[in-house]
């Protein structure tokens, strides 16, 4: 997932899936690692945050555990 944050913390651009599958299993996390990133937006960032490009990485495995 690519996204791109400004200075504030806001999302500029994206949140946008990198090597997507079609898998319903896939997709099913993807969507929800996309919903969680727009619902967590504005984010906290340190004072002097530059903002840019930022690429989080999900866990599937990590995330499901237990479940």
């Amino acid at each position: 997932m690519d996204v791109t944050l400004s200075a504030d913390g806001r999302i500029v651009s994206g949140p946008t899936l990198r090597n997507s599958r079609s898998d319903s299993v896939y997709r099913a996390a993807a969507d929800g690692a996309l919903r969680a990133i727009r619902q967590t937006a504005p984010f906290d960032v340190p004072q002097g945050f530059p903002g840019g490009a930022f690429r989080p990485v999900f866990v599937t495995e990590r995330a499901c555990r237990n479940r």
